[in-house]
């Protein structure tokens, strides 16, 4: 009873600290909370400051090595995206130059995940290829997005399309990737969903739900390393509780597997290579 009793006072906690963290407070003392095992809890002073992320992309001035999935020269055959596109990528980062920005096309989309299938990449792998790190900034449209997507599963966390808890549709509007970050515009804010690839991620058997922001940015932080900003989990305690935390990175620990780091905590999940759909086993 003792042990349930201190549970419950540090989910409540939990749920007022999350709201905080997402009202744009600024706490210096935070509890942390493991996925792992419930029962453990510690102290983090000023946790909450290392969390923040700049808000403007500041480009990288080199290409530390060669991308595995972007041919050279690649950037130099395509074009600018469209006016309206860029002015809403400009109206939502002023500082990133839009002049930088090409579009990818279906059949070079295409052609990268298929070299990241043969190469046996994660999603993890494929987001940190050295190609996005440089000067150069790569547009996907709603179109490319939806139909390399239909082809490819990369069973990552953000899915480019679905149905949230209550079977309504959301998809990914548009994906920038350059200056170290990969941004995802969503058509709507605060939609939540839930992953089957992330199904064993559950607390106390109850099965975690995605909450995501309109503009959802990855960081670059290393090989397989993405720091995240705009993603929550949601943890169903029971009819009362329902904390929602904030996931700030997501970091490759292994061949197979991947830690998910929240701003209370983390777990192991599973790392799967990207897959064609037509040779994914049906169940």
């Amino acid at each position: 009873m003792r042990r349930q009793s201190i549970i419950g006072t540090l989910v409540a906690s939990l749920c007022f600290l999350s709201s905080v963290s997402r009202a744009g407070g600024t706490e210096t003392v935070l509890t942390s909370f493991n996925f792992d095992d419930p029962g453990k809890a510690f102290i983090l002073q000023g946790f909450s400051n290392t969390l923040k992320l700049p808000p403007i992309p500041v480009p990288l001035e080199t290409n530390p090595t060669r991308s595995v999935i972007v041919p050279p020269g690649l950037w130099n055959s395509l074009k600018a995206p469209d006016e309206t596109s860029l002015e809403i990528i400009e109206a939502s980062f002023p500082q990133w130059n839009t002049s930088t920005i090409h579009e990818v096309p279906l059949k070079a989309a295409e052609a990268m995940l298929a070299e990241g299938v043969r190469q046996k990449m994660s999603a993890l792998d494929f987001f940190t290829d050295p190609a996005w790190q440089g000067p150069h900034s790569y547009y996907f449209s709603q179109e490319t997005l939806s139909k390399v997507m239909a082809r490819y599963n990369l069973h990552s966390l953000i899915p480019v399309n679905g149905q949230d808890v209550d079977g309504l549709p959301f998809h990914m509007q548009m994906a920038l990737i350059g200056n170290g970050r990969i941004v995802m515009f969503m058509d709507q804010d605060g939609f939540n969903f839930t992953n089957p690839d992330y199904a064993s991620f559950q607390y106390h058997g109850h099965p975690f739900t995605f909450d995501g922001d309109r503009i959802i940015i990855e960081e670059i932080i290393g090989p397989g390393d993405l720091r995240i900003s705009g993603l929550r989990v949601n943890v169903t305690v029971n009819t009362l509780i329902h904390p929602s935390l904030p996931i700030v990175e997501a970091k490759k620990i292994s061949a197979t597997k991947q830690h998910i780091q929240t701003s209370l905590g983390g777990g192991d999940a599973p790392l799967l290579p990207i897959a064609l759909r037509t040779m994914e086993k049906k169940p």
